[in-house]
């Protein structure tokens, strides 16, 4: 399948004009459309942000942790049970608590992404437990 693009031009807003006549279909029983972009906006990256990751362990007691802190720029963050033998519950708060929080499994290995810029507490339910952190974010 091939594309042609043809009559295409910037306009006084610095948006592109053109129109775009694409192949449908295979050889014997393909048709051929025209497609009008004069009021689509494309959009243009100036720039690409790279994605950078930390790691780190935190002992979650039975009284509020703080896992990870506030991140502007943190794209996502996993938290992984690795004692594994209590539910952890999770919230962006230090008001969480076993009625408030979004829970962690107690089995080792249980996992959670979570795609948010804000702090991320934990308490554990009976007894401290490790969890470990891995935060991606964009570079800045």
């Amino acid at each position: 399948m091939t594309m042609e693009v043809a009559n295409v031009h910037q306009d006084g807003n610095d948006g592109l004009m053109g129109y775009l006549d694409r192949a449908v279909g295979n050889r014997k029983y393909g048709t051929k459309v025209h497609l009008s972009g004069s009021e689509v906006a494309i959009p243009v990256r100036d720039e690409i942000r790279l994605v950078t990751g930390n790691t780190s362990q935190v002992s979650v007691g039975t009284g509020v942790t703080r896992i990870a802190g506030a991140n502007p720029f943190r794209k996502s963050i996993k938290i992984t049970n690795l004692t594994g033998t209590q539910l952890i519950y999770l919230g962006c708060t230090n008001a969480v608590s076993s009625t408030t929080g979004d829970y962690l499994h107690s089995a080792a290995g249980s996992n959670t992404t979570i795609m948010a810029a804000d702090e991320i507490w934990g308490i554990a339910a009976v007894s401290a437990q490790t969890v470990a952190v891995m935060e991606e974010e964009y570079s800045h």
